[in-house]
């Protein structure tokens, strides 16, 4: 019995841990903040969030200047939690509009409106018990009420009548009116079931955003295009560059920018890790390498705060921010003060144009004036260590900073015990610029 027992324990840990890492290979930057505007209110709005679960008329004080000393962070569980909040896994939080935020464990999908006091599932109906966080590979959201959703390898979406691959799976682009209360479902033109997956989203107002998929049958991705808010779809390019797929960012109906996604060899190794940048200004048409940039770099999707200001972060070689004033046509680098390589990556998060965050192991550095000086925060007692086996240090999976002061990280819920790492992964915030945390699901 002792050793059935074991079996049937390592076996259940096996499938959890396959859960975890494919919903990490499918989960992208979901940040989007690309129209006029938008960041800045989304800003005022969080700013008043705090340590804690509430809000208050001031955000926390922050140190009387910038420093290059170090500080260290504390984690506090909150005398009342959180309504609603995923009680276990959180794989990824972020934040859609001015008044919507959302969280996804494995099963199911969640949205805040008070931001984080409260939570509500708003899985769509075609996702519900099926594993929804290894379905949505991406979330984006624009003003008050609109949140779009991709989804990926949805169960039981094709008859099978209609299906081209004997199976009863496909992709679909959800979206709410009613911040996640009610979805529609569309599809992109021939993509039900042969463009493959690694699919994006971004939109620029209410009614105009773009789409990418792929890889489909010519090996390479493709980019739609909605002016209706998804209700129909149009195909703009074949994106030839980025033959596994691309992450899209678009600041208006003519600009925007793609970064390659990694490719595979036939054995499923990594034959290329991709994250080269493309920039299009004619709606995505045609596409040519990011102008005045290294071209070895690994970069991320860029964060643009307006039409003209943004920063982007590099990873390879060097960890490096790129910053632009003129909508990408110039950038100009601002060296970070870290070097090597940690497990989990860096995560980044830039909520203002000078104030950025970035994840490094178990520390958090921060800028409160586009690099000119920076701040160590040690997190390790509020970052436990890594939720999956392995050699990692701990650390954040994801980093979501929307204003100087508030902002939320993914990291392992303890116990955390080797060789199978945390337990689960879960939700902390913090309302002083990462000094104190606290779960959101203790």
């Amino acid at each position: 019995m002792a050793v059935t027992e074991a079996s049937a324990d390592q076996a259940a840990m096996a499938e959890a841990q396959a859960l975890f890492e494919e919903a990490r290979r499918r989960r992208r930057r979901r940040y989007r903040w690309t129209a006029l505007g938008a960041t800045t209110v989304v800003i005022i709005v969080s700013a008043t969030f705090v340590a804690g679960g509430g809000r208050s008329a001031a955000p926390p004080a922050r140190p009387a200047g910038p420093s290059q000393g170090g500080a260290t962070a504390t984690l506090q569980y909150t005398a009342a939690a959180p309504t609603g909040v995923p009680g276990k896994t959180v794989l990824s939080i972020g934040s859609a509009g001015p008044k919507i935020d959302w969280a996804q464990n494995v099963i199911d999908f969640y949205v805040s409106i008070d931001g984080g006091r409260s939570w509500r599932n708003a899985t769509p109906q075609s996702l519900a018990n099926q594993d929804a966080g290894n379905r949505i590979a991406a979330v984006t959201g624009f003003g008050t009420d609109d949140l779009w959703m991709a989804a990926e390898d949805v169960i039981g979406l094709v008859p099978f009548s209609q299906s081209v691959d004997g199976s009863d799976r496909g992709e679909e682009i959800l979206r709410s009116t009613d911040r996640g209360k009610t979805w529609t479902s569309s599809i992109l033109p021939g993509c039900l079931q042969t463009c493959g997956g690694n699919m994006s989203l971004s939109f620029v107002d209410a009614l105009h955003g773009f789409a990418s998929d792929g890889p489909g049958p010519s090996n390479s991705s493709n980019l739609f295009s909605t002016s209706d808010g998804g209700s129909t779809w149009s195909a703009v390019s074949t994106l030839s560059f980025a033959p596994d797929g691309a992450d899209i960012v678009f600041t208006d109906a003519l600009d925007g920018w793609a970064v390659t996604g990694p490719t595979f060899d036939t054995a499923g190794s990594i034959a290329n890790p991709g994250e080269a940048l493309y920039r299009t200004t004619d709606g995505g048409h045609t596409w040519s390498p990011a102008p005045d940039l290294p071209a070895n770099g690994k970069y991320q999707a860029p964060i643009f705060f307006n039409a003209d200001d943004g920063v982007m972060f590099e990873l390879d070689p060097s960890p490096v921010v790129f910053v632009t004033s003129d909508g990408g046509v110039i950038w100009t680098q601002s060296p970070v003060p870290v070097r090597g390589s940690e497990a989990p990556p860096p995560q980044f998060s830039a909520p203002t144009s000078h104030d950025w965050f970035l994840s490094w192991g178990r520390s958090l550095v921060e800028t409160t004036d586009a690099g000119s000086h920076w701040t160590t925060i040690d997190t390790k007692a509020s970052w436990p260590s890594d939720p999956g086996p392995g050699p990692s240090k701990g650390g954040a999976w994801g980093l979501d900073f929307f204003s100087a002061n508030a902002g939320w990280a993914v990291v392992g819920l303890p116990p955390c015990k080797p060789p199978n790492g945390c337990s689960n992964e879960g939700a902390i915030a913090t309302g002083d610029g990462g000094r104190t945390w606290h779960y959101l699901n203790p």
